[in-house]
C-alpha cells in the first residue's frame, strides 16, 4: 500500500505497515542496487569466458541471488523475525477471511466501501464485515453487527471477544 492509501485508514489499523515499510524499502533498494552492479560489472568479466546464450542469464541469476541474500541480511534479525510472524499471521487471517466470505480481503478504500455495500450481513459474511468495519474505523457499525452475532462455534465466540476487546482498547464504545 502506498502512503496515500494508508492515509485513508485510522492510524491504529496501519501502524504495523508504517513501522515495517522503511526497513523493507531499504532492503528492496539494496537488493536491486546490488543486482544491477553485479550485472553491469559481471557482463564484461564473463563475456569472453562463456557462450553468449549463457552469460547474461548467468550474471542475472548471480546478481539476483546475491542481491536477495544481502537485502535479506540488511534487515535486522529481530525485525525480520517480527515481520515474518506478522506476515504469517496476516496470510492466515486473509485465508480465513476468504474461506469464510468466499472472496478476497478488500484492501483499497474504494474496494472496501464497495464490498461493504454489496455484501449483506449473513452468517457467512458477518464476521468479515465486522473486521472490515473495525479496520476502517466504523466502530458503531461494527458494534451493531457484532451485537447481532449469534455465535455458532467457539471460533466465532473468540473472534467476537477479540473484536470487542480491540474496540474497547481503541476507545470506541463497547
Amino acid at each position: 500500500m502506498s502512503d496515500t492509501t494508508l492515509d485513508a485508514f485510522p492510524e491504529r489499523s496501519v501502524a504495523m505497515v508504517r513501522a515495517f515499510s522503511p526497513v523493507l524499502e531499504r532492503a528492496l533498494l539494496i537488493s536491486g542496487a546490488i543486482a544491477a552492479v553485479i550485472a553491469i560489472l559481471g557482463m564484461p568479466l564473463v563475456a569472453d569466458r562463456v557462450p553468449d546464450a549463457v552469460g547474461p542469464p548467468l550474471v542475472g541469476l548471480i546478481g539476483a541471488v546475491v542481491g536477495v541474500i544481502l537485502g535479506y541480511l540488511s534487515v535486522p534479525a529481530r525485525l525480520r523475525r517480527a515481520f515474518e510472524a506478522y506476515s504469517w499471521l496476516g496470510r492466515t487471517e486473509m485465508d480465513r477471511f476468504q474461506e469464510r466470505t468466499g472472496g478476497p480481503v478488500p484492501t483499497k478504500p474504494t474496494d472496501i466501501e464497495l464490498w461493504l455495500a454489496s455484501t449483506p450481513a449473513t452468517s457467512a459474511t458477518r464476521m468479515g464485515r465486522i473486521e472490515v468495519l473495525a479496520f476502517v474505523g466504523r466502530y458503531d457499525d461494527a458494534r451493531a453487527e457484532l451485537d447481532a452475532v449469534r455465535a455458532a462455534s467457539n471460533e466465532e465466540l473468540l473472534i467476537v471477544g477479540v473484536t470487542a476487546h480491540r474496540q474497547a482498547r481503541a476507545g470506541s464504545p463497547a
